[in-house]
């Protein structure tokens, strides 16, 4: 079902010219990276696995650029498969739709936010495609937010604090 048609930008730049220019600080791997990129990473990884033509895909999309930007904060690597031209890897990895974004640390999944399921659950309540859009990419990035808390950082103690 389509979401809605405005242009979703980062810093005001349609996503798809990010994207094709190769502005993005996501890095796109595909099968052969994977196994390095991902399951040999040393710290958690973010996995991006997102399809062509696909609205949740670019809704989400800032969300993903701004914590691969903001990956000291995070302590997180995030990186994009396209599985429109990785197949194989996305049903080795399990997935049934796209967007989906997969937590792993240490070469293990972590877990999983299957964004379309959030898609399915504010479509319920819609009382159009702007309420939609207003909807669905609070409840993704609260979806995200509380998978990274599996990974954040211990919160620093006070000085003098034992």
């Amino acid at each position: 079902m389509p979401i809605g048609d405005a242009a979703t930008t980062l810093n005001g730049r349609k996503l798809a010219a990010i994207l094709r220019d190769g502005d993005s600080v996501i890095r796109q791997v595909d099968a052969s990276g994977f196994r390095r990129e991902v399951l040999q990473a040393p710290g958690p990884v973010l996995v991006d696995f997102w399809a062509s033509d696909c609205r949740p895909c670019d809704l989400i999309r800032p969300m993903i650029e701004e914590l691969a930007a903001d990956n000291e904060r995070h302590h997180l690597k995030v990186v994009a498969v396209h599985v429109n031209t990785n197949e194989e890897l996305a049903h080795m990895c399990g997935l049934t739709s796209a967007p989906t974004l997969v937590l792993y640390r240490g070469g293990q999944e972590l877990n999983r936010v299957v964004i379309q399921e959030i898609v399915g659950r504010v479509t319920e309540g819609a009382g159009g495609q702007s309420t939609l859009v207003e909807r669905f990419v609070p409840e993704a990035r609260d979806a995200v937010d509380a998978m990274l808390s599996q990974v954040a950082p211990p919160p620093a103690q006070p000085a003098g604090a034992n």
